[in-house]
């Protein structure tokens, strides 16, 4: 087993939980990357969707140990059936865990068909937006059945820390948030949020790891 960060050590192992059955989709404009990963998974094991932006950074931690982490017990049959992050900006679609149920079904297909959220011509997909408003317009009884937010984003998301003027500022004003989200050594996953040399990056952060 890798050794885990100090900030987001998984808690252990547990047994793997049950597949995802996804139905067909209705037509719609070119899927955002996330959307359009999970269509292509349909029977896998509960899915865990990530975008191609980012880097598993220490493989020694499994999934199992993170949905322990976040949910504190190994009953997948009882545990929520969305897995977020989030960022100062609220949640994330970068990474998320979906388990299969048929609340999940109607979340991806009410995902599926926020098309007003779909940016053409645009460098931003729009689906974070759309999971956003969606997240935010659920009920307190609906999201406390449904969704769980892990308490620290770098359990499995996250971002690498860039000196500049955006990333001071943050961390001057908000600077839990900031802290629970930077990538340090030993976390499970970066992602390259943002940042645009990602192929850099990806070679940086892999030299590090080649170094410890």
């Amino acid at each position: 087993m890798g050794t885990a960060s100090p900030r987001c050590p998984p808690a252990r192992s547990t047994p793997p939980p049950p597949p995802l059955e996804q139905g067909p989709r209705p037509p719609r404009p070119p899927a955002p990357p996330p959307l359009a990963l999970l269509e292509r998974r349909g029977g896998s094991p509960r899915p865990r969707h990530h975008s191609p932006d980012t880097l598993v950074t220490n493989p020694g931690i499994s999934l199992e140990e993170i949905l322990f982490s976040v949910i504190g017990h190994s009953d997948f049959d009882a545990s929520p059936d969305l897995i977020l992050t989030e960022d100062i900006n609220g949640v994330n679609a970068g990474l998320f865990f979906i388990r299969r149920s048929k609340w999940s079904e109607r979340f991806l297909d009410t995902w599926w068909n926020h098309t007003s959220f779909v940016q053409f011509g645009s460098t931003k997909s729009g689906d974070n937006a759309a999971l956003k408003h969606i997240v935010d317009h659920l009920s307190p009884e609906e999201t406390q059945a449904h969704v769980r937010i892990a308490k620290m984003q770098c359990l499995f998301n996250s971002y690498p820390w860039v000196a500049m003027w955006k990333s001071v500022h943050r961390l001057i004003f908000h600077p839990s948030t900031t802290w629970k989200g930077a990538y340090s050594d030993g976390d499970f996953m970066v992602h390259f949020a943002g940042l645009n040399d990602k192929r850099g990056w990806t070679s940086r952060i892999l030299r590090e790891i080649t170094h410890r």
